[in-house]
């Protein structure tokens, strides 16, 4: 929490991109092999996530192909798609499997949320 109870307030949320991640994660993995945090120095480094955080890590080996020898992107997205209707029609359609009241229930808490 970089402004401390601050952090949330929408001023600063400006700085929450992707490119300020990857660029903290460099910076981390920088500075385990500068000071050789537990004993790592020249071990290589291998990004993984899963979603978005598989999407984040195709893009840091994109974007940083010299600080990891590779990255495991399960599921990551990486053609952004404003408004993906898909999604929500495959959530509808395996909720209505179940009856009616559990798309009820789906729009009844997406209302309230």
């Amino acid at each position: 929490m970089p402004f401390g109870s601050d952090s949330l307030k929408s001023a600063n949320l400006k700085y929450l991109t992707v490119e300020q991640a990857l660029r903290d994660l460099a910076h981390f993995m920088m500075e385990v092999k500068r000071t050789k945090l537990y004993g790592i120095d020249d071990n290589p480094w291998i990004p993984v996530g899963g979603s978005y955080p598989g999407a984040m890590s195709a893009w840091f080996r994109y974007k940083y192909p010299h600080l990891s020898i590779g990255a495991i992107s399960s599921s990551g997205v990486v053609n952004a798609i404003e408004d993906l209707k898909d999604f929500d029609e495959q959530i509808y359609l395996s909720a209505i499997k179940s009856g009616d009241f559990c798309v009820k229930a789906i729009q009844d808490i997406a209302a309230y949320v």
